[in-house]
């Protein structure tokens, strides 16, 4: 290994968080003492797209990871593929989320993939072990060989190949920027991008997918303007109809996202990425907050959620008893006066 090249790319990058404009938004405590602290930044909009609350840079760069896949399946519903193979809301939930590789998960992509004549082996996400408690204990509990299908990008995937099936495309590089479906993929999240910025996903994901760097509050306002939409687009309420009513399929059981969905009966909705990024919007209030937690520390984010619902007035339901605790600790949020004092 080159040592001037590690040094150069930590020193450039990662020396300090203030550096991107990160503060730190939470801490875990033992006995009342401090055992981790986490950097981050979050912002919270309106449909007008207007700051009601923020910490941190809300203009930092985020890669915006899998909080693209919701537009993915809506491709899939606008192009005419959930049609021609007679998609329902379930298949459209698991291609919009990220999955936990369940039995259940596991099967449903199998048969989105049956339903256009293809096989797991036309998915080009990669092979790794699937998330949550549940789809683990499953695991080691049954002789099942681990696939692509476990993979909680392959339902994304899987909705992909179901576009180029349906447009002719070929399947075989589906993952290449110049590919034909890549190019409608950008098309409909450039729909969806404010005003003066141009989106080109350039930079590819761990599953193999083109993906973009773009301003936090961007990603707040891109998500929340999908929602807006809504009443006038039917395939975008088919999408949130799909999303909210499969909640178990869009994520999994003790997942954090699922069970808000579950818990709000609906009302809120979002979406998790890789590395720490999360996007929550309350349909009925009409705003949308994005969380990037600098280190990529998913249990940080919680504790963000709640001060951002709470400092503007806005319902929440505890989850806290209901997720997989090795996905959040219990850790707690700072407030502005301690996060000044760490600066």
């Amino acid at each position: 290994m080159d040592r001037r090249l590690t040094n150069v790319g930590y020193h450039n990058a990662y020396s300090s968080p203030i550096d991107i404009g990160d503060v730190p938004i939470a801490v875990s405590l033992r006995d009342g003492i401090i055992d981790c602290m986490y950097y981050g930044s979050a912002v919270l909009v309106d449909q007008k797209g207007k700051i009601l609350w923020s910490i941190g840079n809300p203009d930092r760069l985020v890669f915006e990871r899998s909080l693209v896949k919701p537009f993915k399946a809506l491709a899939v519903i606008r192009e005419g593929a959930a049609k021609a193979f007679s998609l329902d809301e379930g298949d459209i939930a698991i291609i919009a989320g990220s999955h936990s590789g369940t039995q259940a998960h596991v099967a449903r992509v199998q048969a989105l993939l049956g339903k256009c004549g293809l096989e797991p082996h036309a998915l080009k996400c990669g092979i790794r072990l699937p998330l949550g408690e549940d789809a683990l204990w499953e695991l080691t509990s049954n002789t099942a060989t681990i696939n692509a299908c476990q993979c909680d990008c392959s339902g994304e995937h899987a909705g992909v190949l179901a576009l180029c099936c349906h447009l002719g495309f070929p399947i075989e590089n589906y993952l290449d920027t110049t590919h034909p479906v890549q190019k409608i993929l950008e098309n409909i999240l450039g729909e969806f991008s404010s005003v003066g910025i141009q989106y080109k996903p350039t930079i590819i994901d761990r599953c193999g997918m083109p993906i973009a760097a773009v301003p936090l509050r961007e990603l707040a306002s891109r998500f929340l303007r999908l929602i807006t939409l809504r009443q006038n687009d039917k395939s975008i309420d088919r999408l949130i109809n799909a999303i909210s009513t499969n909640p178990y399929l869009f994520t999994g059981r003790g997942r954090l996202l699922g069970e808000i969905i579950v818990r709000s009966g609906g009302r809120i909705i979002g979406k998790d990425g890789a590395e720490g990024v999360y996007t929550v919007a309350w349909l009925d209030k009409g705003v949308s907050l994005t969380v990037k937690v600098g280190a990529g520390i998913h249990k940080a984010a919680l504790p963000v959620i709640e001060e951002a619902a709470r400092a503007i007035g806005l319902d929440f339901p505890d989850v806290w008893d209901c997720i997989n605790k090795c996905e959040f600790a219990i850790i707690t949020g700072m407030t502005d006066s301690q996060v000044a004092g760490c600066l």
